[in-house]
């Protein structure tokens, strides 16, 4: 009887453990969820600063397109003209 119930015991806690690996290390567990979740703000974050940067170069095309002194101006600055 005493084996049976620590057999029982073991097996509750085996169990447990397994479900809190799951929970825990699988692919869809709690620390993947986590790295997932870093990874999207990461992400997001990456997004608004090529927005930005993409916001400044179509305003310089724009420019260069359109404005002949700020061609003037960045040819000379690109070439060391004064």
């Amino acid at each position: 009887m005493q084996k049976n119930v620590n057999l029982k015991k073991i097996g509750t806690i085996l169990f447990w453990l397994g479900v809190i690996y799951f929970l825990v290390f699988s692919k869809h567990g709690f620390i993947k969820i986590i790295q997932l979740k870093w990874q999207v703000r990461k992400t997001k974050n990456e997004i608004i600063i090529l927005e930005a940067k993409e916001v400044t170069i179509k305003r310089e095309i724009r420019l260069l397109e359109t404005d002949t002194a700020y061609i003037n101006r960045a040819a000379r600055e690109k070439f060391g003209i004064e």
